[in-house]
């Protein structure tokens, strides 16, 4: 399963909406302004949360992306 697929909070590359940037959120508002649109995502961020397991420590969170090591 590829690490895309599973929380940051249990050590995958996912970043869950709970833990997204308010800066995200806001690009996110503009571009679909740019077509007459608003978000709906509030209720989804809360409903996510209930589901969600604490965040990981910092030492999982911090882990560089995978990359395919060579081995001799």
């Amino acid at each position: 399963m590829p690490t895309a697929w599973i929380s940051r909070r249990v050590g995958g590359d996912q970043i869950d909406y709970a833990d997204e940037s308010q800066r995200i959120r806001d690009m996110f508002a503009q571009a679909l302004g740019k077509h007459g649109m608003t978000p709906r995502m509030d209720e989804v961020y809360r409903a996510e949360v209930a589901d969600l397991p604490p965040k990981a420590s910092p030492a999982l969170r911090a882990k560089p992306p995978n990359r395919i090591e060579e081995t001799s």
